[in-house]
């Protein structure tokens, strides 16, 4: 099992000129003081030993979908929003061996 709470980040803000290429953090009192979507993640391993050893393993059980971080440019359009995923959805295999 994995729970994280979501990672801290900063707002930014491109400053345009002559002089001045890049981005700029805004100007808070405090610096990284937003948090992301916090995350969840369930994963389950089986198996059983016999005359042969079998593993069954399921990744992400619940299909839980974990958001990435929101959009940090205080001037983009889509501002706050969430467009991206982190990890992937539930995922399983099945393994066997055969010992002689």
């Amino acid at each position: 099992m994995q729970f994280q709470s979501g990672r801290p980040f900063s707002v930014f803000r491109p400053e345009m000129g002559l002089l001045r290429l890049g981005f700029q953090r805004l100007d808070f009192e405090f610096r990284n003081f937003l948090r992301g979507p916090s995350q969840r993640r369930i994963d389950l391993g089986i198996s059983k030993t016999v005359p042969f050893d079998g593993r069954w393993e399921i990744f992400n059980l619940s299909n839980t979908v974990n958001l990435g971080m929101p959009e940090n440019n205080f001037d983009s359009v889509g501002f706050g929003t969430v467009t991206s995923t982190v990890g992937g959805p539930r995922v399983s295999q099945f393994g066997v061996r055969l010992t002689f």
